[in-house]
């Protein structure tokens, strides 16, 4: 998730926390015990995003994949990250006059450990990923569920804020946010973009309406609203990510002899309706890689009306060769089609590309005459630009250095 997600998510947290504090404790929090506790949780929902600091220690655009989500994102790195920000929260309280007692270090104590496994778990919900078990656990985890910046994520939570605080500043700031988000909606809207016009509309509407909500209903309401809104909002956007799975995999169906190994679903943003996919597998000899548009709810919103953006892509895609059904929920892009062993010998042989295949879920190369000379991943290939997760190969580099045990996310390479 984007940081202003995290920071909300954090806020969010603190006002809870602080509420259910409330019901416990006789003793009313005072404003330094309360903004310590917004500092800390926002700090540590934050936290793990740190690694861009030690990202360098393996040179180059390598560095960022192998080690953003990374070792910070575990559930091991959740104790020091989150007395980082526990110290954080005390040295504000204690610079407005209030020394903690244990019991309100341990309530901030709780507070910062939340925070952290927080961050995590929003982070699994996209398609980018996260391996929290570490160094249990190599392999990486993806929920495929959310957009990485959601919009109506954003908005629940700026809502959830607005109700919780007190302050006009704190109000104004939150508003803002909304404001801006749905400048962003409204961008990406109409012909061409990602949010249809009667989607940007519905959910204009119903923030400017969640939002009134959140400020003047009464505080009972406002909480269980909240919550609510919330849990619902995340059932949503996974009871349609496995409808629309569920309609990939029979629409695959069409193509004899395909054996799917990965299956990247990412929601459009605001809309969980409709989702862009990457079927990877392997078909005989060949490594196969197939797009895909689908509709969740074909009878609700149909596939026609999910339109996502296909720019010129560095990957050396062709038209694909599975046959279009009419009534279909199921949309088919372009596809990839290369050796297989081609990619089995690029792992062993080649120690940047090792390293990189790490981090790639969904792999590609280019070749010009007879050494590769890019390797990428189709999740983030959205231009003929070298972009952050495409990788020049020379034969002289050096191999890289500090790289990460990540098991490598296409099963393939196993095989």
């Amino acid at each position: 998730m984007d940081n202003v997600t995290h920071t909300l998510a954090g806020l969010a947290v603190a006002h809870a926390a602080l509420y259910l504090r409330a019901g416990r404790t006789p003793a009313p929090a005072t404003r330094p015990l309360q903004l310590a506790t917004l500092l800390t949780s926002a700090l540590a929902n934050n936290a793990p995003d740190l690694d861009f600091i030690y990202s360098g220690i393996t040179a180059g655009k390598l560095g960022y994949l192998l080690h953003h989500r990374g070792h910070t994102h575990t559930l091991l790195a959740v104790a020091p990250l989150g007395l980082l920000a526990l110290g954080s929260g005390v040295l504000l309280a204690r610079l407005l006059g209030q020394r903690l007692s244990r019991s309100e270090l341990r309530f901030l104590l709780g507070v910062a450990l939340f925070g952290g496994v927080l961050h995590v778990a929003l982070d699994f919900l996209n398609n980018y990923g996260v391996h929290p078990f570490w160094p249990l656990d190599n392999h990486w985890y993806y929920g495929d569920a959310v957009f990485i910046i959601e919009p109506w994520l954003m908005l629940t939570l700026a809502g959830v804020c607005l109700g919780a605080s007190t302050r006009a500043v704190a109000r104004g700031l939150l508003a803002f946010i909304a404001a801006a988000l749905l400048l962003l909606v409204w961008q990406q809207s109409g012909a061409g973009g990602l949010v249809p016009l009667p989607l940007a509309w519905l959910l204009t509407l119903s923030a400017a309406a969640w939002l009134a909500w959140m400020r003047w209903a009464a505080p009972a309401w406002r909480r269980w609203s909240g919550a609510l809104m919330l849990l619902g909002g995340f059932g949503l956007q996974v009871a349609t990510r496995q409808l629309a799975r569920a309609e990939l995999q029979g629409a695959l169906g069409s193509s004899p002899g395909f054996e799917l190994a990965t299956l990247v679903s990412t929601p459009f943003p605001a809309n969980p309706l409709c989702w862009s996919m990457l079927a990877a597998g392997q078909q005989g000899d060949g490594y196969v890689v197939q797009q895909a548009t689908v509709a969740a709810l074909p009878a609700l919103l149909p596939v026609s009306a999910c339109r996502w953006p296909t720019p010129a892509t560095s990957a050396p895609l062709q038209p694909t060769t599975l046959p279009e059904e009419a009534g279909s929920a199921v949309t088919w892009g372009r596809e990839l089609r290369a050796p297989l062993q081609r990619l089995r010998e690029l792992a062993r042989e080649d120690c940047v590309a090792r390293a990189f295949l790490r981090f790639a879920r969904v792999p590609f190369w280019i070749e010009k005459g007879e050494r590769v000379r890019l390797i990428g991943d189709l999740r983030y290939d959205r231009s003929e630009e070298n972009e952050f997760a495409e990788l020049a190969l020379s034969a002289d580099a050096p191999c890289p250095r500090f790289e990460p045990p990540w098991r490598p996310p296409l099963p393939l390479l196993d095989r």
